[in-house]
């Protein structure tokens, strides 16, 4: 009895072992040939230090508002009237629709946020980018017996939308540089 517990024991360890290897192996290769995950890049810094932010229905309450300064600062962007570019975020929309039923009173449902905005160049006023939307979706699942949970679901989701549309926001950032050019 011993002895089995012991067999399977070792050869568990040896599993996890051949796992771990493999697993940094493949990570190994991956990297070497120039693959990252985006937006783990190794700069997490923007090339702009300053922009003007225009945010329809900016308020204290404004969960977009919040998070996109939240990722500039932590992009090492300030907001500064004196910028040489400034980033238009016209009023958002929240959508959401049934996806599908999947039991007798349960269902599916998609919140979407679309977020329209254009980039600006301070100097003379033209536009770096026409009127452009970002859109984030998420879903859940819901019953009619589940109205408080479903409230609490669908705040659960708007929070995450949210705070996506704002980081696809900072990488639409990511080109320009404080000379009023684009890095592309």
């Amino acid at each position: 009895m011993n002895t089995r517990s012991s067999f399977f024991g070792t050869a568990t360890r040896r599993l996890a072992l051949g796992l771990s290897a493999l697993t940094l192996g493949g990570t190994l290769m991956l990297a070497g040939c120039g693959f990252q995950l985006r937006g783990l890049s190794s700069s997490t810094r923007l090339q702009i230090q300053q922009i003007d932010l225009a945010i329809t229905n900016d308020t204290p309450q404004n969960r977009l508002a919040r998070d996109l300064r939240e990722r500039l600062l932590s992009a090492g962007v300030r907001e500064s009237s004196a910028a040489s570019y400034r980033l238009n975020v016209a009023e958002t929309r929240i959508s959401e629709s049934s996806v599908g039923y999947s039991g007798s009173s349960d269902q599916e449902r998609e919140v979407t946020l679309t977020v329209p905005y254009t980039l600006q160049r301070v100097s003379d006023g033209a536009y770096i980018t026409g009127q452009e939307r970002i859109t984030t979706r998420g879903s859940y699942q819901t019953s009619d017996r589940q109205l408080l949970q479903r409230d609490d679901q669908r705040a659960h989701v708007e929070i995450t939308i949210t705070d996506e549309a704002a980081a696809q926001l900072v990488e639409r950032l990511r080109t320009l540089n404080d000379t009023g050019a684009t890095g592309k």
